[in-house]
């Protein structure tokens, strides 16, 4: 009955002094924090404790806090706000019945005697930071499992579970010449690449490529036809203009055929060359039309 008079008196006291201090959103968030504390929401009340903390660290809040705290089951930052609300009121006339109070939180939690020497590492406790080695110290923690971190410029983060019982404490030794493993340089490169490689689909080709390369084929097979055709009509005229310059000169006819067959090959060579040059301004065309094409599948 005693305890819970002293919560009623401290919260009227704690809205005094909050008034006196005239911190309108101090008062706001401690009149919300008593009436969700009297409504049983405990989390609430805790909650809008801490911000008219925030607001204005009077020590009564500190006071109403811890209370909140324990109902909450929250042992170590009730005993936290106890001895924030004992260095607020050094000459506070409840003094023993708070450190009494402090005591039987603390006889609920567990405790982490550190001693890290790695030099610049960063160690946390179920994500709030703790220090930056070197650091020795006693860490305070509610009794089961907790994440220690320590952390490294340069260095993968090294993790640890830890289980505490009520009333334990967990010795962690990490010499100064611990190793953390090193960051590997190229993840965030790989990473990168990933990421560019899923944000940049492949591209899409046209349908008018397959023309256009059968195109190319046609004009270099006829362009090699043709010049084949125009190589062996040059033979021929070769062979009429040796025949001319000899002494006797051939009866007439008598190199009809070689004339004939020289006409056919430089009339078929040039038509081979006319089909290679119509395939090639094709060709030039289809690759226009097809390039277009592409542009407009891949969205540019």
């Amino acid at each position: 009955m005693r305890h819970g008079l002293t919560i009623v008196l401290t919260l009227a006291l704690g809205a005094a002094a909050v008034a006196r201090a005239d911190v309108q959103g101090a008062r706001r968030h401690f009149d919300e924090g008593r009436r969700a504390y009297s409504a049983g929401d405990y989390a609430r009340a805790a909650r809008e404790f801490e911000a008219a903390i925030r607001e204005s660290p009077l020590p009564d809040l500190y006071y109403n806090l811890g209370t909140t705290y324990d109902k909450l089951g929250r042992s170590v930052k009730a005993a936290t706000a106890y001895r924030r609300y004992l260095q607020g009121r050094p000459d506070a006339e409840d003094r023993a019945q708070i450190e009494e109070m402090i005591r039987r939180d603390l006889e609920q939690t567990g405790h982490l005697d550190l001693r890290i020497d790695v030099p610049e590492a960063r160690v946390s406790v179920d994500g709030d930071p703790v220090g930056t080695a070197p650091l020795v110290g006693i860490v305070d923690l509610e009794a089961g499992s907790h994440q220690l971190k320590i952390e490294k410029p340069g260095a993968l983060p090294r993790v640890m579970s830890i289980a505490v019982a009520a009333g334990q404490t967990v010795r962690i030794d990490l010499a100064a010449d611990a190793t953390l493993a090193p960051a590997p340089l190229a993840a965030s490169t790989t990473a990168a690449g990933a990421r560019a490689a899923e944000k940049t689909p492949p591209r899409r080709h046209s349908k008018l490529r397959a023309p256009a390369w059968a195109l190319v084929a046609v004009a270099g097979a006829s362009l090699a036809v043709g010049i084949g055709l125009g190589v062996a009509a040059h033979q021929q005229a070769n062979t009429l203009t040796n025949a001319a310059m000899m002494s006797p000169p051939p009866l007439f006819g008598a190199y009809a055929d070689t004339e004939s067959t020289g006409r056919t090959y430089a009339a078929t060579g040039y038509a081979f060359d006319a089909i290679a040059a119509a395939a090639a301004v094709a060709d030039a065309v289809l690759w226009v039309f097809a390039r277009r094409e592409e542009s407009r599948l891949d969205g540019r």
